[in-house]
């Protein structure tokens, strides 16, 4: 996947990673678009599912599927430019063979919905320009009607990232962003939720829940962050298809190394719509205020006179900062097709280990379709960090795009094709790169379906 600048340090090799990798987390969702299970339960309607897109193979199944699954195969990548020992700017490719199994199941019970995906692999590059190593991931959501007025719903989300990938992004909050530092190689991350909705009538419904946030990286002076959340919702049904409601979170971010916190209030009104023929549509508007305080010291590099030179900048913030809140999404959903595209900014409060605390500006979009025995998946996503506590740097944008082809050969054995393209932006004093990955091969499964884009 994502590959960045080698360097060159008194005649050691120094690799300096850039990973960019957005995942969904149910809780941050939950801030902005808070969910009405509880009118669908004072009526006996189905359930919403925290996380209902956990694999895009669902696609081929009206309702209960279960799916194990392995692939083989090749990968080449290409990512300029890098640094070589002169300073000079160059072309870096790897080849490797990557093995990758998972699972993925959905089952609708009597009162409740359960989703799960995982999947695992582990890459042998043929050089030495790239390390080998394991991606996974695991995603689970769970909903149920506890009685005619409550529901509950669940969301966990969490893996390890070797370098690069893309991912999709529905409503990326503040503790639903995962943005790599820059100088690790290896991102780990998890989160959890727990939500619950009380129906007071057919219309009046009352949300509250709490959620955890976890990410971690591999370079000795990288800064993680642990961060728990809780918020409230109060929805009213306009109409049978028109929901609005009043949102109301609370965070707190601690951040690795003593490096220091941050809390932040936030509080808006989002309206949603069902329209006829599978078409929704919601809009989120708010305000929000965060205080950082702490102390970091960033691991940075500079070049003189074409020799690296390594060390620390230490930067110390006391900020309070109001920033506004907005988000929008479209989707479209029927059996054989998925469209989703959604925008906005807020705060993240998780950082990228570079920055830490930053606003957020995104836009993010899916398409797949499915049709017999085949898959075609585009998917594409962009963003910008601002940082609002320490001033080590003022900013990181990045962007991707995916698409990926999947065929069944036989009733168990199929074939794929992935492209990948990443492009990030300057970290001071390094450049922007570019990076593209291609990946082929085949694939086994239980059922008769392709391998997909997620």
């Amino acid at each position: 996947m994502a590959r960045s600048s080698d360097l060159i340090e008194g005649g050691s090799q120094v690799r300096l990673r850039v990973l960019f990798l957005l995942t969904f987390v149910a809780a941050g969702a939950l801030a902005q678009n808070p969910d009405t299970t509880g009118a669908a339960a004072e009526t006996g309607g189905p359930l919403n599912n925290p996380n209902p897109l956990t694999t895009l193979a669902s696609q081929f199944f009206e309702h209960d599927y279960v799916n194990f699954y392995g692939s083989v195969a090749g990968i080449v990548d290409f990512n300029q430019p890098i640094l070589n020992a002169a300073g000079q700017s160059a072309n870096s490719a790897g080849f490797g063979v990557g093995l990758n199994g998972g699972v993925s199941l959905s089952h609708g019970f009597r009162d409740a919905e359960l989703s799960l995906s995982y999947s695992g692999g582990y890459t042998w590059y043929q050089n030495n320009s790239f390390e080998n190593g394991t991606n996974q991931y695991l995603s689970l959501s769970y909903a149920k009607r506890l009685s005619r007025r409550i529901s509950m719903n669940i969301g966990v989300s969490g893996g390890s990232v070797l370098y690069g990938s893309t991912a999709y992004v529905s409503e990326p909050t503040a503790s639903g962003i995962v943005v790599s530092n820059p100088f690790s190689n290896e991102t780990r991350f998890l989160g959890a939720s727990l939500g619950f909705n009380f129906a007071q009538s057919r219309r009046l419904s009352y949300g509250v829940y709490g959620s955890y946030f976890l990410s971690r990286y591999t370079f000795p002076g990288s800064i993680g962050t642990t961060g728990v959340s809780g918020g409230i919702s109060v929805n009213y049904r306009l109409t049978a298809r028109t929901t609005l409601s009043g949102v109301y979170a609370h965070s707190y971010f601690h951040y690795q190394s003593n490096a220091g916190n941050l809390t932040s209030d936030q509080v808006g009104v989002n309206i949603g719509h069902q329209f006829n023929g599978h078409w929704s549509v919601s809009a989120y508007g708010g305000v929000g205020r965060s205080d950082a305080v702490g102390t970091v010291a960033v691991p940075v590099s500079l070049i003189i006179n074409g020799q690296t030179v390594g060390g620390y900048e230490i930067g110390r913030y006391n900020q309070s900062t109001t920033f506004p809140a907005y988000s929008g999404s479209v989707s479209h959903s029927l059996r054989r097709s998925i469209f989703s595209i959604s925008a906005g900014a807020g705060m993240a409060g998780a950082g990228n280990g570079y920055l830490l605390a930053s606003k957020n500006i995104y836009v993010t979009g899916i398409y797949s379709y499915s049709l017999h025995a085949q898959n075609i998946s585009f998917a594409g996503t962009a963003t910008r960090l601002t940082s609002i506590a320490n001033t080590v740097s003022s900013d990181y944008s990045s962007a991707s795009f995916s698409a990926s082809y999947g065929r069944q050969l036989l009733r168990h054995m199929g074939a794929f094709l992935r492209y990948d393209y990443i492009q990030y932006g300057a970290l001071r004093p390094f450049a922007g790169v570019v990076d593209n990955r291609i990946t082929f091969g085949f694939s086994v499964s239980s059922r008769s379906i392709p391998i997909t884009l997620f």
